[in-house]
Order: C-alpha cells, then structure tokens, then sequence
C-alpha cells in the first residue's frame, strides 16, 4: 500500500511550539479576553433565543469551529497562530478560538 503524501495528523513536535507558559501565567494574561468573548457569547444566545434564530446560531458555530479544527490540523495551512489559552482543544487550537 502506498504511503499518502499528506500528513493529516502531522507530528506536532516538528513545530516551534515547545514552550508552554504555566497555566497561573495564561489564566492571568488572558482571563479578561477569555470572559469577555464567554460573555459576549452568552448575550449572543439570548438574542438569538429571544428572535428565535437559535438553529441559525448553532449551525454557525459548529461551522466555525469545524473550520477551526480542519485548518488547523492540515500541514499545509501552517501560516497563522493562536495564544495559548486556559483551556485548549488541542495543541495549537484554543476553547476560545472553537466558539
């Protein structure tokens, strides 16, 4: 069986990511950017239930956190970056970034 060319699930030590800040650090740093966009995200949904669009709004963003997840996972599209958070999905792929 050949081999693919590409990698979906490359090996993450191949990129310059070793340093992870302490989670005391992070949880400092980024609490207000991370609350801000919870918060924002909560009135966002009472809107969207108060109109009765909350389907609009959950196809949304499962869309947008299936893109985050695709394009951060394929090798190729290795051009762009996000702070660590508190809370990550992934090596490369914040909570923050997948709502």
């Amino acid at each position: 069986m050949a081999k693919s060319s590409i990698n979906i699930a490359p090996d993450y030590n191949q990129y310059p990511w070793r340093h992870v800040n302490s989670i005391h650090q992070v949880f400092y740093v980024l609490l207000s950017l991370e609350l801000t966009t919870l918060s924002l995200y909560s009135l966002l949904i009472l809107h969207a239930i108060r109109r009765r669009k909350l389907s609009v709004l959950l196809v949304a963003t499962i869309s947008g956190a299936v893109n985050e997840v695709v394009f951060t996972s394929l090798p190729i599209v290795n051009n762009f970056w996000h702070a660590q958070a508190w809370l990550m999905l992934g090596p490369r792929l914040p909570a923050l970034a997948a709502s």
